[in-house]
């Protein structure tokens, strides 16, 4: 029994290996094949070894002690080579070895295979006679050939070393010195039979370090990961293999995730993925919180399931009692004619990730890829302000109907790229939001704005306040409020002199997520600005549960009432609404003679635009001031 202890240790090792495998999802690429082959090996030589330690003696019949030695040899030297291929595989497919790689890999494993089939005849590796196992001098092959293999796995990760983490190499290193010496040990001490206990350890070392499915699967959602998208794409754009990614976006995921709960939107997940492998996915990403991608080999087959998808989503998605409608978007790339490297196509999926205002389904070799690049340099230059701090704040003045003067000023961000240029805040900020450095860039803006304010910037301009950009980001920051006024000390500044701006797309989750928050913040002084009211999906109830005392209506609304009658009345009925709310009204683009005289007419109370004037520097604002000219008089109103 002493004989076999190390054998059934390691054979209990490998069915905790084989359980832990097969609850784990996992992909299909070729090095977790070779995985399973090296696990087989090991489990099929341990199982050879017990029964000839264990069980041939008590059966008495030497033909079969025979036979089981040879299936023990015939197992067993399939192990090193099984590990050799495993490493191999983790930097590209078999069908890309290169012939050298080939003949490393399979002549000395033909050939050492070829000495074990034909021992019954040569008895060059072993004997056993009356029961008595005896090694010949052939068994040195064996164990040369051993060696090489564990020589060529050290010496092609170091090669290869551009193509492995640094986590891989340490550990393929410290595995393949424990094998060299359990080797060394049973070749010097035949009694102390380790191998076997050794391979059954590297196996689930190499299960928990490389094969960890942690680093390859959403464990959320039980999707592979982006990692896991990235190994599959470089494998396929080494091989230059012809194949086709959707990625299906569900549009504002963060406010449906936030509104319907976490249990909702999982379910959800699930169930869309369920679908995706009925209509015939097979490998399905999950890129990022909202975004899917899957891979497809022909075009018909994605063009297809791309509009059957469509048809799908446009039914609502249940989880118990509640349902909700789930927008979706999704983008086909073409491999490798659109784009030809793994960067490049992770770069188009965040791209349309963020392209809110794309088609329902958009086909990548129809779009310029001039805005790709500009997408990429906006998240570069997002990166290095975040960094830096150094971005831009212009200052756009607001018109008073009722005082015939500039009232406030609106802030601005922006930022000045050496490639493309101004981005302005409307283009990088959605990019900031997803990448979580809003919130960053917020508290670095409100400083300079307080230090604006400081400096004279509304006292000596004869303005009420100044309004600023404001993300549900930071409102969930810990002590933002703490922090924001502190810095208002710190500068001797009231809360009454900032006007948050707050966007439609993020007030529809402030009204489920931070009322309180928004209310608290209102009571502590801070004014707060609906932006741009009538553009999409406004709800009135963020009106009247939070405490705005401004609202802006959208340009497109302006636009809209200038040449439709009924757009004209339904303007004049909020502007009439918002008043019996006690809410003020802002304008915004009014860019012309005309929507400037119809907004007067309309009793709206604040304006901006082109029409009033344009944006300025801290200087220039000045100036702009000092200078004013009532607009009352080009706009027709008086004579």
């Amino acid at each position: 029994m002493k004989e076999i202890s190390y054998h059934i240790a390691g054979l209990l090792m490998l069915a905790i290996i084989s359980i832990c495998y097969s609850l784990n999802k996992k992909t299909p690429l070729l090095h977790n094949k070779c995985y399973l082959v090296f696990v087989l090996s090991i489990a099929m030589t341990t199982a050879a070894a017990i029964f000839t330690d264990g069980i041939t003696d008590h059966i008495g019949i030497n033909t079969v002690k025979y036979i089981s030695y040879m299936l023990y040899f015939i197992t067993h030297v399939m192990c090193t080579p099984a590990a050799l291929l495993y490493v191999m595989s983790l930097r590209r497919e078999l069908g890309d070895f290169d012939t050298k790689e080939r003949i490393m890999l399979f002549a000395p494993f033909i050939f050492i295979e070829i000495l074990v089939f034909t021992n019954p005849l040569t008895n060059l590796i072993f004997t056993v006679e009356d029961m008595v196992y005896t090694r010949e001098k052939g068994m040195i092959f064996i164990y040369i050939i051993a060696f090489y293999y564990m020589i060529c796995i050290v010496a092609y990760i170091l090669v290869h070393r551009k193509h492995y983490s640094r986590s891989v190499i340490v550990a393929i290193t410290a595995l393949v010195g424990i094998m060299v010496a359990a080797s060394a040990v049973q070749f010097f001490f035949p009694l102390q039979k380790v191998e076997n206990f050794a391979l059954s350890l590297c196996a689930l070392a190499v299960l928990l370090v490389i094969q960890n499915p942690i680093s390859v699967i959403d464990t959320e959602y039980g999707l592979y990961n982006k990692n896991n998208l990235v190994s599959m794409l470089k494998y396929d754009f080494e091989r230059k293999k012809k194949f086709y990614i959707m990625t299906v976006v569900i549009n504002d995921f963060e406010h449906y995730s936030k509104s319907l709960g976490n249990d909702f939107i999982t379910n959800a997940i699930k169930q869309i993925t369920k679908v995706l492998f009925e209509i015939g996915a097979q490998k399905i990403y999950s890129v990022s919180p909202g975004v899917i991608s899957i891979e497809f080999p022909s075009f018909s087959e994605i063009n297809r399931k791309a509009s059957k998808l469509c048809e799908i989503f446009d039914r609502p998605w249940y989880c118990g009692t509640r349902s909700a409608m789930l927008p979706i978007r999704i983008c086909v790339v073409e491999c490798p004619e659109d784009v030809n490297d793994t960067t490049t196509l992770i770069n188009i999926i965040s791209w349309f990730e963020n392209n809110k205002e794309s088609e329902k389904i958009l086909y990548f070799s129809e779009v310029d890829n001039k805005n790709l690049v500009r997408a990429s340099a906006i998240k570069s230059a997002v990166k290095k302000v975040v960094e830096t701090g150094e971005f831009g704040i212009s200052y756009r003045p607001v018109y008073s109907f009722d005082e015939d003067n500039i009232s406030y000023v609106e802030s601005e961000l922006y930022i000045t790229d050496d490639v493309i240029g101004i981005i302005s805040d409307a283009e990088f900020s959605a990019v900031a939001e997803r990448s979580g450095d809003m919130a960053k860039i917020g508290e670095v803006a409100f400083e300079k704005i307080c230090q604006f304010i400081n400096a004279g910037g509304l006292e000596d301009n004869g303005l009420q306040y100044i309004e600023v950009p404001f993300s549900v980001v930071q409102c969930v920051q810990n002590n933002m409020a703490e922090r924001y006024l502190s810095v208002l000390e710190k500068y001797g500044i009231e809360p009454s002199k900032i006007c948050f701006k707050i966007s439609e797309i993020v007030t529809d989750e402030l009204s489920v997520i931070i009322e309180d928050y928004l209310n608290d913040l209102h009571e502590k002084g801070f004014l707060f600005c609906f932006n741009n009211f009538g553009a999409g999906k406004s709800e009135i109830s963020s009106i009247y549960n939070l405490p705005f005392s401004y609202v802006k209506i959208a340009d497109s609304v302006i636009s809209a009432a200038l040449s439709n009658g009924k757009a004209a009345i339904m303007l004049e009925s909020t502007l009439s609404l918002m008043m019996e709310l006690g809410i003020k009204t802002i304008a915004g683009g009014v860019d012309g003679e005309n929507s400037f005289r119809m907004l007067s007419n309309m009793n709206c109370q604040y304006a901006e635009g082109d029409f009033i004037s344009g944006s300025f520097d801290k200087k220039s604002l000045s100036d702009y001031i000092k200078s004013f000219e009532s607009p009352m008089v080009k706009g027709g109103v008086t004579e």
